[in-house]
């Protein structure tokens, strides 16, 4: 299965004699590994540092009611319960 697996290549590589390693293609690689270091530093930063924003708002009305109603569904027969007879 795995020999399988090394004959499949979703990205063929490139053979080496039609490789050119370069100076500036090195130096933009380096750039680019150094700016997504930065990028996963600041982003694991921020995510450690939690930031609570806690806001209250007192209500000026002191006339409302508050209403609550309540559902409550008991699960037995409606023979069981002898205080409704």
């Amino acid at each position: 299965m795995l020999r399988a697996l090394h004959k499949y290549d979703a990205f063929p590589k490139v053979e080496r004699n039609i490789q050119h390693a370069t100076r500036t293609g090195g130096l933009l690689t380096l750039a680019v590994a150094v700016g997504l270091a930065l990028l996963v530093y600041s982003e694991f930063a921020q995510y450690i540092h939690v930031r609570q924003s806690y806001e209250f708002l007192v209500d000026q009305k002191t006339d409302n009611q508050l209403q609550i109603n309540i559902d409550i569904t008991i699960a037995m027969k409606c023979s069981d319960p002898t205080y409704l007879t």
